[in-house]
């Protein structure tokens, strides 16, 4: 199908929906090192074995994220440098709770196998819960080790059953992957039904054994993907994720044209690390 043709399609099923930006805060505790091994992150534990200063989320830094999010009338995304979310996660993220006032927000604290801290979340007024499948499960088993896929998508699925809105995404452009790779996230995306869809495209951070792999494929293929994931989902809020001007190049505003919104700045979340603004 010609790319002009299939971003018409991709147009009409965009959702006339009124939807705020994404505006994220790390709210890290633990210094740069995260126990995970996603080879997609620069701050796994392969790359940073070494343990770091205990660190709390500044007060002045969740102020500036808070009134920022305020300023773009957007939603403020929390997300903790932990695989599984624990009761230290859950305090960070009532901080955030605490100096939000009327800014809305949503957390992203890591899997969470207690119904517990879903229940504390819903009450303490989350606007979603967001856990990525990141990608196929192909490709997921190759790439982390410390935590299954299986285990991210039954905590959505908690906390879809306790009441919260769920968000979800996946990575564009990760190494070794296939159109049959984007047929497989499709069908899991499908059976989960989120509530918000976020695409996300693959950064090669140095470092990394998967960034010496890398290739940067044409604008028109990654539009054409994105396209797929609309087409796929036209009643569920879309969201375009950091990356997208390095891969989009100058396609960015086609997609963006379909899209609901996007994550303000274009913010790298290196698991509790120093963010990374495009």
């Amino acid at each position: 199908m010609p790319l002009t043709v299939l971003c018409e399609e991709a147009f009409s099923a965009r959702p006339n929906l009124t939807c705020p930006e994404m505006v994220s805060v790390s709210t890290y505790s633990t210094g740069p090192r995260c126990k995970g091994d996603c080879r997609f992150c620069g701050w796994n534990r392969n790359v940073i074995p070494q343990p770091q200063e205990r660190r709390e989320l500044a007060p002045d830094i969740l102020t500036e994220r808070v009134n920022y999010a305020a300023s773009v009338n957007g939603v403020l995304e929390c997300m903790d440098n932990a695989i599984a979310a624990s009761p230290a996660v859950f305090e960070r993220c009532e901080q955030v709770a605490r100096a939000c006032g009327a800014v809305r927000w949503g957390v992203n604290p890591g899997i969470c196998k207690s119904r517990t801290f879903l229940v504390r979340f819903r009450e303490m007024g989350a606007a979603f819960y967001a856990n990525n499948i990141e990608t196929s499960p192909r490709l997921f088993r190759s790439i982390i080790t410390s935590h299954t896929q299986e285990a991210k998508l039954k905590s959505l699925a908690r906390a879809r059953e306790e009441g919260l809105p769920i968000a979800t995404g996946v990575i564009v452009g990760m190494p070794g992957e296939s159109d049959e790779d984007y047929d497989a996230m499709a069908e899991m995306l499908r059976a989960l039904v989120p509530d918000v869809l976020r695409v996300n495209f693959f950064f090669p951070i140095a470092g990394l054994a998967l960034a010496e792999r890398f290739s940067l494929p044409p604008a028109e293929h990654v539009l054409r993907i994105v396209c797929f994931f609309r087409i796929l989902f036209p009643e569920t809020p879309l969201y375009l994720g950091a990356g997208r001007s390095i891969w989009l190049r100058n396609m960015q505003r086609e997609a963006e044209a379909f899209a609901n919104g996007v994550y303000c700045e274009q913010r790298f979340l290196n698991h509790g690390g120093v963010d990374t603004v495009e």
